[in-house]
């Protein structure tokens, strides 16, 4: 039987659960370094409101990679070392040990996307079921643990969606250049065999000694 293609890949579903546990793993991170990095980026912000205008814009330069570090830099070079590491035990790229290549900066980009998109998702679900969570109550209501389940699982799912239309697309892509580089090479091998090698020959002697093993082969 055909495996589906509207159904995610086993593989997809592997990397989709590792993405989410790495998720998780830096969300218990983001707890000490994102307050921590607020807190130094504010410090560099005040500073710079009283500085020089020079000093200030290094100032608020510097409050802003300590801001966007640990939200969005850091996360993205776990996910890029991981798919270095991924890389290596396959055999398809040769780098630094501890340096992730180009593609890998690529592909854990591509990670973070993708974690969002899920967290987007599984976000609208929980807004969707508990409307009373946007209205300013002195008492709010809290998503149950069954729903913040259910939203867990719909970011899983759309993660590992994600990851099947990059397969898709990519198996998509490389078939129609195989197809491209198969039809160019009949069209070349046609042309070869279409073209009859001709010789053109000016020397009289050579004339007559050719012609003269034509007429020995007709008798």
């Amino acid at each position: 039987m055909k495996y589906p293609r509207w159904f995610p890949f086993p593989g997809c579903w592997l990397r989709a659960l590792i993405t989410w546990l790495m998720a998780n793993l830096m969300a218990f991170t983001f707890s000490v370094t994102v307050p921590l990095a607020l807190g130094l980026g504010g410090l560099f912000f005040a500073i710079a409101v009283e500085a020089p205008d020079v000093i200030a814009l290094a100032l608020g330069l510097i409050g802003a990679i300590i801001l966007v570090t640990p939200l969005i830099l850091l996360p993205t070079f776990i996910y890029a070392h991981i798919r270095q590491i991924g890389s290596r035990i396959a055999g398809t790229q040769k780098a630094l040990p501890f340096v992730p290549a180009v593609a890998n900066w690529r592909e854990g980009a591509g990670d973070m996307v993708v974690v969002l998109t899920g967290i987007f998702f599984g976000l609208m679900f929980l807004i969707g079921s508990n409307p009373q969570m946007l209205n300013d109550s002195p008492y709010p209501t809290h998503p149950t643990d069954g729903e913040i389940a259910i939203a867990g699982m719909i970011g899983l799912v759309t993660t590992a969606y994600c990851y099947h239309f990059h397969e898709l697309y990519d198996r998509h892509h490389s078939g129609s250049r195989k197809r491209a580089n198969r039809d160019r090479n009949r069209q070349t091998l046609h042309r070869n065999k279409s073209k009859t090698p001709t010789t053109i020959v000016d020397d009289p002697i050579e004339l007559e000694l050719m012609d003269l093993r034509r007429k020995n082969r007709d008798q």
